[in-house]
């Protein structure tokens, strides 16, 4: 007897017009796939747990993004994708957590046996526990002397965050400025969303989101809270001062030219 199912299209979730990831639904329940947009052939499936559902793609279409129930409560789940379209490797699902304050508390309680050796997979893991026990405080912080509150800021010269996402799409590295992202938006859910949004590249359209050129921060509160540097947790607690050194820093680097020596200033 064949099972019928039903396969309907995220809208918005692709970023080309030749592969769309797609919620396949049957009887039995939903799961992940990717579909050929010309024709609605299935030409990958995702997941096969039958609770999956709402994919899309990441920003650089190598990675899935997707909701999954279970017992009761909905998680963001990342499959990462290797190789050339539509031949892609399919990676093992990672449990996916991003927030403001939460990623410096789960990094904080990680063992870093499990970080050296797992690398994101084993913060983004162990993120999921924290995620459903974090407080969501509030952040005070002070940017170019205006005062401010959020739920997960994030200060940068750089676009992306953990690995391919471009948290702050617009930043730069030589125009003497942060990107600061503050995000407003309290609980579980809301950070759910907010996460799912920056996977698509759309959180730069919520309203609770804002992002702003500055070139000083001072987290201020809740004192003795954790933060982050680039996935190691900072040895120094809140209130913290982030700003440019006024000296350039001298960086070792490979020379691509074999047997010469190159020493620059950035």
């Amino acid at each position: 007897m064949t099972t019928p199912t039903a396969v309907a299209p995220t809208p918005a979730t692709t970023l080309t017009s030749r592969y769309v990831a797609a919620t396949k639904t049957t009887s039995f329940g939903t799961d992940v796939v990717i579909l050929d947009a010309r024709n609605g052939t299935e030409l990958i499936k995702l997941t096969n747990d039958e609770l999956s559902f709402n994919p899309v793609w990441s920003p650089l279409m190598d990675s899935v993004a997707y909701f999954k129930l279970d017992h009761g409560l909905v998680d963001l789940w990342l499959i990462p994708l290797t190789g050339t379209a539509p031949n892609w490797t399919v990676g093992q699902p990672i449990a996916l957590t991003i927030s403001a304050g939460l990623d410096a508390t789960l990094l904080a309680s990680l063992n870093t046996r499990l970080k050296w050796r797992f690398g994101r997979s084993a913060i983004l893991g162990h993120g999921l526990r924290e995620w459903w026990r974090y407080a969501y405080p509030r952040i005070e912080l002070i940017a170019d002397g205006e005062r401010l509150e959020a739920t997960f800021v994030s200060v940068s010269n750089i676009p992306f965050y953990a690995g391919s996402f471009r948290l702050a799409p617009d930043a730069r590295t030589d125009d003497g400025r942060f990107e600061l992202v503050t995000f407003r938006g309290s609980g579980r859910a809301a950070m759910l969303g907010f996460a799912l949004d920056v996977v698509r590249s759309a959180h730069v359209r919520r309203k609770d989101v804002e992002i702003r050129r500055v070139r000083e921060v001072v987290l201020e509160a809740p004192a003795g809270a954790l933060a982050q540097v680039d996935g190691d947790v900072c040895q120094e607690r809140l209130p913290l001062t982030i700003g440019f050194s006024p000296e350039r820093l001298l960086v070792l680097a490979p020379d691509p030219t074999p047997g010469e020596a190159v020493r620059k200033s950035p």
